[in-house]
C-alpha cells in the first residue's frame, strides 16, 4: 500500500488492499505531511470501538448526568455537584483515552508495516511524532470543548426554568455562580497570641525543639526521629491557636483589599467544629460575629446559629473595609453547652471578593483541562514510540498513578524535610526527591473543585501550571519519545 501525490505537494492517499500508506512527497518546508498524519490519526481513531465508548460516555456524562443529578435539593448543592462530577468525570475519561491513544497509535503502525512507507520517504521520524500528537490532541480537545460547552448550557438552562426559592438562587449567584479573589488574612490575635503566618509556627517549633535538645529530652532514634519531635511540637502549637474557649474570642484582620463600591458586598468563608475536629458527630452551635466600622471602636454584632464541621459564608457589606483595604473580624464563642469550638488554621477565615464572571472562569478551567489532555498525550506518545503497546500502557499508567503518590507525599510543612540521617532512609529521601523533579500528577491541571466553589482560577496559576507542568517537564519528555523512535531498529519488527 502507497500513497501517491500531485504535482502541487499535496499528499494523496491510495488504498490497496484494504489498508492504506504513506508516501509523501513534500518541500522541506511544507507541514503539511503533519496535517495529514495528524487527520488519518484521527480517522483511525474514529473507526475505534474505544472512541464509540467514549462518545457514549461523555454523552452520559455530559448531558444525561446534569439533567438527573439533584444534589441535597438546594439550588447550591446541585450546582456544586454538578461541576464537581460532570466535569470532573468528563475530564478523567477523556485523560484516560488519551494515555490508550498515544500508546496504541504508533504501536499500530509499527507493527502493520504502516511507519516503514512512511519513514523510507523523506519525512523526518519527528514530523510523523508531532502528526501523531497533534491528531490526539485536536480530536480530545474537540470533544472536551464540545463537552464542557454541553454541561454549560444545560446548568444555565435548568437553573433558568427551575423553580427554586430566590433566596436560593441568590446565594448561588453570590457563591458559585461568579469568579471569586481569594485573600488571607494577615493576622489572628486570641487573649495570648498573635499569629500572622506559617513562619511564626515553624519559629517557635524551631525553639522549642532547641530547647528540648539543650535539656537533652530529645533522642534521634529510628523510634523517636527529629522530624516526628518537630511534627509533634507543631501539633500542640496548631491546636492551641485553633482552640477556642467558652467566652473567648479571635480577631482576624486583614489587609491590601482593593476598593469596592460601598454598595457590595464581600463573602467571609470559615468552618467551626464543635468540640473535636476529629469528632464526626457535629452539632449546632452559638457564636457571635462581630465587624468593626472604618474609624469607628463600635462592633456591629451578628449572633447566629452554626452547624459544626461544615463550611458557611458571611455576607459583609463593603462599608466596613477601610480607606486603605483593612477589615478586621471578631468570633466569640457563646457554646450553650459551654465547649469549645475548633477554627483549624488551614480552613481560614478566607475573604472572598468578586473578580470575574463564571463564564469567565469556567473557561480557565477548561483551558487547564486542555493543557491537561496534551500532557496526557505526550506521555502516551513518548511511550509508544519506543515500547510495545501492552508495555507502554503500562509504564504511562504506572506514571500517572506515581504521579499521584509523589504528590500525595509531599510534606505540607517545610520542617518536615528533614534529612534522614539512616543511610537507608536517607536513600529513600533522595528517591523521592529526584521523582519529584521527574514526575507529576496530572491533578495539578484540574482546578475544578476551585470552580464549583466560586474560587477564581488566577491567571498567574494557569501560567505557573503552563510552565511548571506542560513546558518544562512536557517538552524534554517530547524529546524523548522523538528520540526514542529516531533510534528505533524499525527492521527487527516481524509479524507474529
Amino acid at each position: 500500500m502507497f500513497w501517491d501525490h500531485d504535482v502541487h505537494g499535496y499528499i494523496v492517499p491510495t488504498k490497496i488492499s484494504g489498508h492504506f500508506a504513506w508516501t509523501i512527497h513534500r518541500r522541506s518546508y511544507d507541514m503539511r505531511p503533519v496535517v495529514a498524519i495528524a487527520l488519518t490519526t484521527i480517522r483511525s481513531a474514529i473507526r475505534s470501538h474505544v472512541v464509540k465508548v467514549l462518545l457514549f460516555l461523555l454523552a452520559l456524562a455530559a448531558i444525561a448526568l446534569p439533567m438527573t443529578i439533584v444534589g441535597d435539593g438546594t439550588a447550591y448543592g446541585q450546582l456544586h455537584i454538578t461541576l464537581n462530577y460532570c466535569l470532573g468525570i468528563v475530564g478523567g475519561l477523556l485523560a484516560v483515552v488519551t494515555l490508550w491513544l498515544g500508546c496504541i497509535s504508533i504501536g499500530d503502525d509499527v507493527e502493520g508495516y504502516q511507519i516503514h512507507l512512511v519513514v523510507s520517504k523523506p519525512v523526518p521520524r519527528a514530523m510523523y511524532w508531532m502528526g501523531k500528537w497533534f491528531g490526539i490532541v485536536i480530536m480530545q480537545v474537540a470533544l472536551l470543548v464540545l463537552a464542557a460547552a454541553t454541561i454549560l448550557a444545560i446548568i444555565y438552562w435548568r437553573f433558568h426554568t427551575s423553580n427554586f426559592p430566590e433566596a436560593e438562587m441568590e446565594k448561588l449567584r453570590h457563591e458559585v455562580m461568579v469568579g471569586r479573589r481569594t485573600y488571607d488574612y494577615n493576622e489572628m490575635r486570641g487573649r495570648q497570641f498573635v499569629y500572622t503566618g506559617p513562619e511564626d509556627i515553624e519559629r517557635q517549633v524551631r525553639e522549642e525543639y532547641q530547647q528540648r535538645v539543650d535539656a537533652g529530652r530529645v533522642v534521634n532514634s529510628p523510634v523517636v526521629s527529629e522530624r516526628s519531635a518537630r511534627q509533634q511540637i507543631r501539633r500542640k502549637l496548631k491546636g492551641a491557636m485553633a482552640e477556642l474557649q467558652p467566652a473567648d474570642f479571635r480577631v482576624w484582620t486583614f489587609r491590601g483589599l482593593p476598593e469596592f463600591n460601598k454598595e457590595q458586598f464581600v463573602q467571609l468563608r470559615y468552618r467551626v467544629y464543635v468540640d473535636s475536629a476529629k469528632s464526626k458527630d457535629q452539632r449546632e452551635t452559638t457564636g457571635v460575629w462581630a465587624l468593626r466600622n472604618p474609624g469607628d471602636d463600635k462592633a456591629v454584632p451578628a449572633p447566629m446559629k452554626l452547624m459544626g464541621g461544615v463550611y458557611h459564608e458571611l455576607q459583609i457589606p463593603a462599608r466596613f473595609i477601610s480607606p486603605d483595604g483593612e477589615l478586621t473580624i471578631q468570633y466569640q464563642n457563646f457554646d450553650p453547652e459551654r465547649v469549645s469550638v475548633i477554627f483549624q488554621l488551614v480552613d481560614g477565615p478566607q475573604l472572598l471578593v468578586p473578580a470575574s464572571s463564571f463564564i469567565n472562569n469556567y473557561l480557565r478551567v477548561v483551558v487547564l483541562l486542555i493543557l491537561q489532555v496534551m500532557f496526557v498525550a505526550v506521555i502516551g506518545c513518548t511511550a509508544g514510540a519506543g515500547l510495545s503497546i501492552p508495555v507502554a500502557i503500562f509504564l504511562s499508567a504506572s506514571y500517572l498513578v506515581l504521579g499521584a503518590a509523589v504528590t500525595a507525599m509531599k510534606p505540607i510543612n517545610p520542617e518536615d524535610l528533614v534529612i534522614p540521617s539512616k543511610v537507608l532512609l536517607r536513600g529513600a529521601y533522595y528517591v523521592r526527591e529526584a521523582a519529584d523533579l521527574l514526575i507529576i500528577s496530572i491533578n495539578e491541571f484540574n482546578e475544578v473543585g476551585k470552580l464549583a466553589k466560586g474560587e477564581l482560577v488566577e491567571f498567574s496559576q494557569m501560567t505557573a501550571i503552563a510552565l511548571k507542568l506542560f513546558l518544562l517537564r512536557g517538552i524534554p519528555i517530547a524529546a524523548l519519545g522523538i528520540w526514542a523512535l529516531h533510534i528505533k531498529e524499525l527492521g527487527l519488527v516481524t509479524k507474529r
